[in-house]
């Protein structure tokens, strides 16, 4: 029992890594059509494509790290 579960958590947090890997590389690809729009004017200018987030329930170890008070 114990394997499976470890197996099924390694996949889930890769496939957890790959999002956000994907966000970043949509993140830069937005940055390039916004220099590339900004060449061919507003005539040709389309909407930007919204860059998906990270849900908060995707990232459980950010909202248990608690901070220390200086």
């Amino acid at each position: 029992m114990y394997l499976s579960k470890h197996a099924f958590n390694e996949r889930l947090i890769a496939l957890r890594d790959k999002k956000l890997q994907l966000i970043s590389d949509i993140s830069d690809l937005v940055v390039e059509l916004e220099q590339i729009q900004s060449v061919l004017g507003p005539e040709l200018s389309k909407p930007f494509p919204d860059v998906p987030t990270m849900r908060p329930c995707e990232t459980p170890e950010k909202y248990l790290h608690f901070h220390t008070v200086d």
